[in-house]
């Protein structure tokens, strides 16, 4: 769930938060004497654009950094339930799986 808001809530939220933080500090700090950005005049467009881009680059780093690839020829097992219990997957290099079937 952790896993989830942080690569995927997190990066679509962080552009508006930014915004809506910028909104407020502008609106404290303009007073009378400049424009004061409003919530109505705001690029909603562009700050949905941005979220959805850069949850995209998060998720591509994501895969990059912190999976666990096996070379070319390798086969994933998918997680299992066997005797009550759930096994994890298993990523099996070409030469295991060789092994495995005999000569």
């Amino acid at each position: 769930m952790l896993k989830k808001i942080l690569t995927i809530v997190l990066p679509i939220a962080l552009p508006f938060l930014l915004y809506f933080a910028y909104v407020a500090l502008a609106k404290r700090g303009a007073g009378a004497s400049g424009r004061v950005p409003s919530l109505s005049d705001s690029p909603w467009p562009w700050l949905g654009m941005s979220g959805v881009a850069l949850m995209a680059a998060v998720l591509i780093s994501y895969r990059f950094v912190f999976s666990e690839t096996g070379g070319p020829g390798a086969t994933v097992v998918p997680e299992r339930y066997i005797d009550g219990q759930i096994q994890d997957y298993q990523i099996r290099e070409k030469q295991d799986i060789d092994a495995a079937n005999g000569p």
